[in-house]
């Protein structure tokens, strides 16, 4: 099964932490209000095109994104 390589809670806080209005994000990732409302309360966690995308917005470094799992898979640290 596939999971996503996000962390719940670290997509969470910096959507939260960013300030910006969900459909600001959502426009800018190319992704639904719902999707964006979603991780937010840590219900999704986006794909890794839709991570990458998402932390630009939010303006943070993608890694810092990443679950624990996916740091060692990737091999690389925030």
């Amino acid at each position: 099964m596939f999971r996503s390589p996000g962390d719940p809670e670290k997509v969470s806080a910096a959507i939260k932490s960013s300030g910006r209005r969900y459909a600001d994000i959502a426009r800018e990732v190319g992704v639904s209000y719902a999707s964006v409302a979603a991780y937010a309360v840590e219900a999704r966690t986006p794909s890794a095109g839709v991570l990458a995308r998402l932390a630009k917005a939010v303006g943070v470094d993608p890694r810092s994104l990443l679950s624990e799992d996916s740091r060692r898979l990737f091999g690389g640290a925030a």
